[in-house]
This record gives structure tokens, C-alpha cells and sequence, in this order.
């Protein structure tokens, strides 16, 4: 089992200390090169590994920063199916900390910043330049590289074999990634990092996570109500110096929290005041929803996000209204609620749902887009959906979302909108035609595609196989048609159909259409041998014979439409030819070629012609033949007038000459 035929794993030899999350760790080896310790981390399927990113931070070099080597897709042997594998070098030394519970002797402010803070902020400088957010910045995610924990230079491990954000903690986490599931927490960015980095600064202080044991929601609710310096540092005495590196980097405030370029600022020696957070107001009497109080307008939409069905009655009945002008007393946010509610129709439940969502974004404008208990980041929504596509639950939260526009409607709140902001907005326009669309290779699925490119096909036909790249479709299929080919159908089904057309730039509505039709098996089956040609031509593949047999069966019905006998026989061994090429271009010219079907066309009406034309002499022969007498009597009279009507003509014309002269 190779990755990328220069890493091989090994099964058998499992790893757990070094697992991430729902990624697990195995030994590998370097069949040829520099012979590297090296170990593989296995991805779950269901939440693979951001290998988009991996060229790129495979080309950063730097010490401090775990090196990810490769990645590919190998056989697994303990659930019988393929499986995507990120190469890492394995450091020399232990975690920093194995796991998040673990208590470990507190940092000095003089080691600290020489061993993690200048150079964690170059390989963040680094990860920014290329445009990646590592998303996994933690203590547990550390490892010293050496075996000497005093004097060891320290490593910041991989971020790439899980999705953005799904294993770091809610304690490293913004407070609205804390209010997301961890599927829908988004690819972040440089501030994301920055924070974690500053939570992580603050563990490693106190000798502890901080917050660790509670719930995302206790976690959450105590950074909204404290702030996340108070919440996470608490009453722990810091060195003066590192005070003012967490207040920067813990602002809330995204666009006033700590940038790389202040970081390295006061690595230079340049001492900052961070600014002070201003801490959300607070109301007089708290609002009570589902056995719980809360007191902050973000705090409000979390708990009508959390308790919805009990929330839809307190926004109906005015209550929501009521403490937000007598408790709250926050102007703003009482005319966006207002304005949120003005298409309150709770007579319609999807109405309502929409009404709620929108009131929750208007309450909270940096926070989550909420639909129940759907609840992701702006560009989170299309990760969350690909984690929760087999709940159908799921799909309809996320139908609804789209469907009344939640996107558009949050950018158009939010305070301080991002450039990426508009490019995952406009998106959901486009996706939107897709969902109204009842045609394969659109609906969901189209969605599914379109707002993760990165996600493999979940067709049934591949649950076993992981095909992220077209390049990946038809060996995937060739492979089923060798050892399974009673299970392919009609080979294109609703997923095959979707990722195909998400990632072709050519338009295959028309084939889409005609795929399963259930009144043409034959024109399905040439549909589908036509959306397999576009993508065989598209990535220049190799032949695929046993998918290409496959579909000349199907196609074998449409020799019967030819009807020239010899052309039919010339067609199908056309047809067998192409299909042992492997060849879906073939395929089609074989049996669909224009210039034949147009001549053997041309050619059969003309002899339905001649056939016509001969049938009708012959019935005329036949009728002579039957009706002789009455036909010669008629034949002779008619002789017989023309014979005395040229004798009387005859006969005037010589006595006219015969006067004339």
C-alpha cells in the first residue's frame, strides 16, 4: 500500500498517540529517498483531509512546522475500502501535551516566547503568505523536537488531515466558531490562527487547558457574558509582557484583534496597548427560555438557536420584542429584529423557521446562520452539509436555509463583511437554481459539489472507493465493471451525475435529461456513454475496455434502429470494436454516427418508395388480370372512339382542302 509510490503504510502497526482526531495514526516507511521517519495519518471518509491544501504547505520549509509530505488514496484492509492517507514526518520528541487533560510544569516568559512565540509567528507569517489558515493550533498539536521537554526546539504538528476546524477544542476556538457545529466551523483564516495561538499561549502559562471539561455551550456562553480573556485566563497571574500578547490576540472583536504584523511588532521590541474590548450590554432582566436566562443579545440568538420550537412562540407573542426594548435597551438591535419579523407568517411553519433564523442573525450579525439545530459559519454551511448529507433532516435545514436566502440576508448585517464574504454568498445563488431544478445532476447533490470541491462522490456505486478528482471516476468505475458489473445500472446515477457536472465546464443538462428514461433505455444508455466520453476527453484518461463492454450491451439495442441489414451488421462490429478500445468516443461514433444513420435514413425511404411503388403495380396487374372482359370491353370502346374521332378529323380536314382548292 503506497502513497504517491514512495510511502508505505503499515496496517498492523498502529499509532495512538499521534491520532488527530477522527484521523488515525499508523507506522509508514520510505521505500526509496532520504529515508525519513515518517507516519501515515488514516482520514475518515466522512471528514477528509483538506488535500488541496496539502501542495501547498508541503512546500514550507520551516523547522518549527511538522513537514506533510503526501497524500493519496490506498486499499484499507480493516473496512474492505479505500481510504486517504496524509504522509507526515514524525518529530523526534513527545506532544507538549498528550492530550488536553493533561497538567504539564507552566512556561517561563523567557522560554515561551524564544521557543513558541517567535517561531510560531514565522510559521504563521508563512501559512498567511500562502494564503492557508492551519485551524489546528493547540497544545495537544505541539511536539518538542528532541527528547530534552527543557531545551527543545518546539513544532507546531499538521492541519490537514481533518477538515478546517472540526478537532480543535471550543476553548481555542472564536466564540462564533464556539457557536457552530464543528463540521460548519469554516476554513478560517489568519485571525482564526492568531486566537488559537493566544489560547495556546495562555495553556501553556497556567500549565493547563483552559475551560477544559465543559460543554461548547458553557464555553461559549462564558466568553459572550466575560469576554475570552477573563473567561480563559481567569484570575491566574501573568507575566506583565505576555499580558498585553493574549489581550491582543483574545479580542473578540476580529477586526481589532492582533494581526501578524503586531505580533511581530512586539517580537521587535515595540511595545503595543491592545485595545480595551468593549464587552456586549447587558440587560436588566435576563430573558428565560428553556429553563435557561440570558442577558446579551448574542446570548438571546444562541438560546432561540438551541430551544427553536419554544423560541418560535416567545418571537410570535411579542416577548422577544418586550425585553428588547424595556430590558435591553439597544435601539439597533430592536430595529433589526423588527425588521426580521415584518414577514412573520407563523401560520406557515417554513415561514416561521425563516422568520426565527433571520431574527437570530439580526440579534447576533457576526454569529452562526441557524436553522434549527443546522448551524454553521457563512462558509461553513457547504462543509456542515457534506458531514450531514445521510440525515435527511439535515438536507432539509439546509434546503430551507437556502430557500429563504439566509446567506444574502446575513451578509447584508453583518458590521464588518470579509472580500471571501461575497464569493461564499454569491454561491448560494447559483446553488439555489440547483435545488428548485428536479433533474439529476442537479438538486442537493449539485449543492453537495458545487460548495465543496473537495469532497468525494458519495454515489453508492463508489461507498467503497474514495473518488475525489474526475481523474479518479473512471478507473473507479473500470474497476466495478471487472468485478462487479451487475450492480452499475445505468452506471450515471444522481451523485455520478452531480460531481461530474460541477466539475466539467461543459453544459450535459440535455444528456442529464435523457439518462433514465425509463420509456428509452437505449437513449439513457447513450446519455450516459456521452457524459463518460465529455469527462474521458476532458482529463485525457487512459481506456477504460470493461466499462466501455459494459455500456456496448446497453447500447446494442440501438443496432435495431438501423435498417439496412448490412449496415446493422457493420455497426455492431463497430461497436464491439470501440468497446474493447475503451474508448466512450469511439463508443458514440460507433453507434451514433450522424453521416450513417442519416444515409441508412435516405436510403430506406427511398426503398419504401420503390416498395410502394411496385406494390401498386403489381395490384394494378392483378386487377387486369381479374376483371379481363370488362376491362377489354372498356379498352376497346375507348380505342374505338379515338379511332372514329381521328377518321372524322380526317375526313374534315380533306373536304376543307378539297373547297380550297
Amino acid at each position: 500500500m503506497l502513497v504517491g509510490g514512495r510511502y508505505e503504510v503499515n496496517p498492523q502497526q498502529p499509532i495512538p498517540e499521534l491520532d488527530c482526531g477522527p484521523a488515525t495514526a499508523y507506522a509508514a516507511t520510505e521505500v526509496r529517498g532520504t529515508a525519513r521517519n515518517v507516519y501515515a495519518l488514516m482520514s475518515d471518509p466522512q471528514f477528509p483531509p483538506r488535500f488541496d491544501v496539502v501542495p501547498t504547505v508541503r512546500r514550507i520549509d520551516n523547522n518549527n512546522l511538522v513537514r506533510v509530505l503526501d497524500w493519496g488514496v490506498i486499499d484499507w484492509p480493516h473496512d474492505g475500502r479505500r481510504r486517504p492517507a496524509v504522509i507526515v514526518e514524525r518529530p523526534v520528541g513527545p506532544k507538549v501535551m498528550s492530550t488536553l487533560a493533561d497538567q504539564i510544569e507552566p512556561f517561563r516568559e523567557e522560554p515561551l516566547t524564544r521557543r513558541v512565540i517567535q517561531p510560531f509567528a514565522q510559521v504563521l507569517t508563512e501559512l498567511n503568505y500562502q494564503g492557508v489558515a492551519h485551524r489546528n493550533i493547540q497544545p495537544d498539536n505541539m511536539f518538542f523536537d528532541g527528547t530534552d521537554r527543557e531545551r527543545a526546539p518546539i513544532m507546531l504538528g499538521e492541519g490537514v488531515s481533518a477538515p478546517a476546524g472540526l478537532v480543535q477544542h471550543a476553548a481555542y476556538a472564536t466564540i462564533e466558531c464556539c457557536l457552530t457545529e464543528p463540521s460548519g466551523r469554516g476554513e478560517g483564516d489568519e485571525s482564526h490562527d492568531l486566537y488559537a495561538f493566544g489560547v495556546t499561549l495562555a495553556a501553556l502559562l497556567i500549565g493547563q487547558s483552559p475551560l477544559y471539561g465543559l460543554s461548547d455551550e458553557e464555553i461559549a456562553q462564558r466568553k459572550i457574558m466575560q469576554g475570552s480573556y477573563t473567561a480563559l485566563v481567569g484570575s491566574h497571574r501573568l507575566p506583565l509582557p505576555l499580558f498585553e500578547v493574549l489581550k491582543g490576540l483574545l479580542n473578540d472583536d476580529a477586526a481589532e484583534r492582533w494581526t501578524l504584523e503586531n505580533l511581530e511588532m512586539w517580537i521587535g521590541g515595540r511595545r503595543l496597548s491592545p485595545k480595551q474590548q468593549v464587552l456586549p450590554a447587558k440587560s436588566s432582566r435576563p430573558l428565560e427560555l428553556g429553563g435557561g436566562t440570558y442577558v446579551t443579545a448574542r446570548d438571546v440568538a444562541a438560546g432561540l438557536g438551541k430551544h427553536w420550537d419554544a423560541a418560535l412562540t416567545v418571537v410570535e407573542d411579542g416577548t422577544l420584542d418586550n425585553w428588547l426594548r424595556r430590558s435591553l435597551s439597544d435601539e439597533s438591535r430592536t430595529e433589526a429584529v423588527s425588521a426580521a419579523r415584518a414577514e412573520a407568517d407563523n401560520s406557515n411553519p417554513e415561514k416561521a423557521d425563516a422568520v426565527l433564523a433571520k431574527v437570530c442573525i439580526a440579534l447576533d450579525p457576526h454569529g452562526p446562520i441557524r436553522m434549527r439545530d443546522f448551524c454553521a459559519g457563512l462558509d461553513g454551511i457547504g462543509p456542515l452539509l457534506a458531514a450531514r448529507f445521510t440525515d435527511p433532516v439535515a438536507l432539509e435545514m439546509f434546503a430551507k436555509i437556502v430557500a429563504a436566502n439566509l446567506p444574502a440576508y446575513w451578509m447584508e448585517l453583518c458590521l464588518k463583511p470579509k472580500p471571501d464574504y461575497y464569493r461564499h454568498s454569491s454561491s448560494f445563488e447559483r446553488v439555489r437554481s440547483y435545488i428548485d431544478t428536479p433533474l439529476i445532476g442537479h438538486g442537493v447533490e449539485r449543492a453537495l459539489y458545487d460548495l465543496n470541491p473537495t469532497t468525494p462522490c458519495r454515489s453508492p456505486l463508489l461507498e467503497n472507493d474514495f473518488v475525489v478528482n474526475l481523474d479518479q471516476l473512471l478507473p473507479a468505475l473500470e474497476h466495478i465493471a471487472v468485478s462487479n458489473p451487475g450492480i452499475l445500472g445505468n452506471v450515471i446515477d444522481a451523485h455520478i451525475a452531480a460531481f461530474v457536472a460541477s466539475r466539467v465546464k461543459v453544459t450535459l443538462t440535455s444528456d442529464f435529461r435523457a439518462l433514465h428514461n425509463p420509456e428509452d433505455a437505449f437513449e439513457a444508455a447513450l446519455s450516459a456513454t456521452r457524459v463518460l466520453s465529455v469527462v474521458q476527453d476532458s482529463n485525457a484518461m487512459e481506456p477504460v475496455p470493461a466499462l466501455c463492454g459494459y455500456l456496448e450491451k446497453l447500447l446494442q439495442t440501438g443496432v435495431d434502429r438501423y435498417h439496412n441489414r448490412t449496415r446493422r451488421t457493420e455497426v455492431l462490429e463497430n461497436l464491439r470494436a470501440a468497446a474493447a478500445s475503451g474508448s466512450f468516443a469511439r463508443l458514440m461514433t460507433a453507434i451514433d454516427n450522424y453521416e450513417d444513420r442519416t444515409n441508412d435514413e435516405y436510403e430506406y425511404r427511398v426503398s419504401v418508395g420503390l416498395f410502394e411503388e411496385t406494390i401498386m403495380q403489381l395490384r394494378q396487374v392483378a386487377y387486369e388480370r381479374e376483371h379481363r372482359a370488362a376491362y377489354t370491353y372498356e379498352l376497346g370502346g375507348q380505342v374505338a372512339s379515338l379511332v372514329s374521332g381521328v377518321a372524322a378529323t380526317v375526313a374534315i380536314l380533306a373536304i376543307i382542302l378539297m373547297k380550297l382548292f
